[in-house]
C-alpha cells in the first residue's frame, strides 16, 4: 500500500511539473500585444490529381500592402492600420471582430480586410471582408502562424487557347504575422 501511494505520489509530482502549451489566457494576451504583420502568406490547391500548386501571395502582393499591420484589442475589435504606403482607396484604418475558441487553437476573424484572405480569388468574399476561422498552427511572443482552407473559384488557363475555365477548389491559405 506504502507504494502504490508513493508511486502515486511521484506521479502526481511529475505530472504537475510538466508545463502545458499555451493557455487561453496566454494565446489572447499574446495577440493583445503589440503589432501584426505578415511575413509569409501562400495558399496551396491541387490543380491536378497529385500535383500541388502553391503559391506565394507575399511575394506577389502590392508593395502598399508592405507596411499594413493589425492589432487586437481586449473587447475582441481588432483594426488594420494602413500606414504611408496606400493603394488606390485603401482606408488609413479598417476595424474587424475577432475572437478564439477550440480551447484557443482557432482564431475567428469577422470582416478582416485584404490582410486576411484576399488573393483576389475568394468566391466567398465580398470586396476584400471576409470570415475565416484559422487553426494557429504557432504562436509565440513575436510571431503566429495561422492555416484555413475555403473553397474559391480558380481560372485554368488552357495552353491551346486563349479563353479559360474557372474550377472550384479547396485552398489551403497559410499566413505568418511577426510583430
Amino acid at each position: 500500500m506504502k507504494q502504490l501511494i508513493l508511486a502515486l505520489s511521484v506521479l502526481l509530482s511529475i505530472t504537475s511539473c510538466t508545463k502545458s502549451s499555451t493557455s487561453a489566457t496566454e494565446n489572447s494576451e499574446i495577440l493583445r500585444s503589440g503589432k501584426w504583420r505578415i511575413t509569409a502568406y501562400t495558399y496551396k490547391y491541387e490543380l491536378e490529381p497529385g500535383k500541388d500548386t502553391v503559391v506565394d501571395v507575399f511575394t506577389k502582393r502590392d508593395t502598399c500592402y508592405s507596411d499594413d499591420y493589425i492589432t487586437f484589442d481586449s473587447s475582441y475589435k481588432g483594426t488594420q492600420y494602413s500606414e504611408k504606403l496606400k493603394c488606390g482607396g485603401e482606408l488609413s484604418e479598417m476595424s474587424f471582430e475577432w475572437l478564439l475558441k477550440n480551447n484557443q487553437k482557432t482564431l475567428v476573424l469577422n470582416n478582416a480586410q485584404y490582410t486576411i484572405g484576399n488573393t483576389n480569388m475568394n468566391a466567398s468574399s465580398t470586396n476584400g471582408f471576409e470570415y475565416v476561422e484559422a487553426e494557429i498552427s504557432k504562436i509565440n511572443k513575436k510571431s503566429m502562424t495561422i492555416t484555413y482552407e475555403k473553397t474559391v473559384q480558380i481560372l485554368v488557363q488552357p495552353i491551346v487557347t486563349v479563353e479559360g475555365t474557372f474550377v472550384e477548389k479547396t485552398v489551403k491559405f497559410t499566413q505568418t504575422f511577426t510583430k
